[in-house]
């Protein structure tokens, strides 16, 4: 093991400033790595299955109250948050919000539309700014012909998803008729 202190480093990186760029590339490949390998959807493949699909996502930094889409849109990725807050929605034609879940970092979401190529289902905003992961539905695709394994998971996620959307879809229909009868 090689042991160089932060001074010597720095003088390192003063001379060679390259080293800056690798060192920071290095260790943003290891923690989103580690990010990956602690999700439900990726933790089952090996690292380096992993790694080919770190390479095809797509780092964005998105603002507070941000519209990453809505219902009805073309599904076109799925994303993984990184930091922040994303909350999923639908909203009938009066204007009422039914909030069908709030995602935190290292959840998925929006794969839905890409997996059953349908239209986005519900609407997706950040509540706080947020470091989000965007994998196209191309990349996606190639993605599920390089590791099959990975769309039977992500289906099972999603139908669990789907589920729990109809189960709080339910609900507000009943509280609903409830409201019209009294």
């Amino acid at each position: 093991i090689l042991e160089i202190s932060r001074d010597q480093l720095n003088e390192m990186i003063k001379i060679h400033p390259h080293i800056k760029v690798v060192l920071q590339n290095l260790f943003k490949q290891r923690v989103l790595d580690l990010f990956l390998g602690l999700s439900p959807v990726f933790s089952s493949l090996a690292p380096a299955e992993r790694e080919e699909i770190l390479k095809r996502f797509h780092f964005h930094q998105i603002p507070e109250e941000t519209i990453l889409f809505k219902g009805g849109d073309p599904s076109t990725c799925l994303y993984m948050i990184k930091s922040g807050e994303v909350e999923i929605f639908t909203q009938n034609p009066q204007g009422k919000k039914t909030v069908l879940a709030t995602m935190t970092s290292g959840n998925i979401f929006g794969e839905i539309g890409p997996l059953l190529n349908r239209p986005r289902m519900a609407t997706a905003k950040t509540t706080r700014p947020s470091e989000l992961l965007e994998l196209t539905k191309e990349d996606l695709e190639a993605c599920f012909q390089k590791l099959p394994t990975l769309r039977s998971t992500l289906k099972e996620i999603s139908s669990k998803r789907l589920a729990r959307m109809a189960e709080i879809l339910s609900h507000e229909k009943v509280e609903k008729a409830k409201e019209g009868m009294v």
